[in-house]
């Protein structure tokens, strides 16, 4: 395909590139239906403010509440998983928070656990979706607009998201703290979870 491309004018390889992809996107269709191909929705992840994830370990005395809580199935149990190298591997409720633009836009915010897939991989499972501006989810079908805000205060990262029973999460870190952090290695099962997402009603 490079080869292909290469020294061609610009607007001969856009018209390479779609006669290309489009019978393979109409295949597609025809192909979703059946389970046979995943459907693709194009978003971006902005820069600007900074994602972040909060990430809490479920405490062991909890853990049974928690798993009520999901009410998952048996298929997709709760998963332990390591974030950073050189760490045990725990249950863990992450929050991530990020700005995203495309086929929905504004500041989102997404409740997630952890589970063991069909083929013995941990996944991400969102639990819950919120974001600022109203979205679209497997479990809602439409997102209401809520309070979900990540911004620069100061010289401070705050962060603030409505959970769905009207709780609020707060959290707020100077870019002190940021600068002073130690370096540390991302888990690769972790990045690996991120692959293929779950939601909490069985949905991936």
């Amino acid at each position: 395909m490079a080869l292909l491309l290469k020294g061609k004018p610009l607007f001969v390889r856009r018209l390479i590139k779609a006669l290309l992809y489009t019978p393979m996107a109409l295949f597609d269709t025809v192909r979703i239906p059946f389970r046979a191909a995943q459907p693709r929705i194009e978003f971006t992840v902005e820069a600007d403010p900074p994602s972040v994830y909060y990430n809490f370990r479920v405490k062991n005395d909890r853990l049974e509440d928690f798993k009520r809580y999901l009410g998952l199935p048996e298929n997709l149990p709760l998963s332990p998983i390591r974030c950073v190298e050189d760490e045990e591997a725990e249950i863990l409720l992450t929050l991530n928070v990020y700005r995203v633009s495309g086929v929905t836009n504004g500041v989102r915010a997404e409740f997630s656990t952890y589970i063991t897939d069909e083929s013995g991989i941990p996944r991400y499972m969102v639990v819950e979706a919120r974001d600022h501006e109203g979205s679209m989810d497997p479990i809602n079908i439409l997102t209401r607009p809520s309070l979900v805000q990540q911004k620069r205060d100061s010289d401070a990262m705050v962060t603030v998201v409505e959970s769905n029973d009207k709780a609020l999460f707060k959290a707020s870190a100077s870019q002190a703290v940021f600068d002073a952090a130690p370096y540390v290695r991302i888990h690769g099962e972790w990045m690996e979870a991120n692959d293929f997402i779950y939601w909490r009603n069985g949905v991936r």
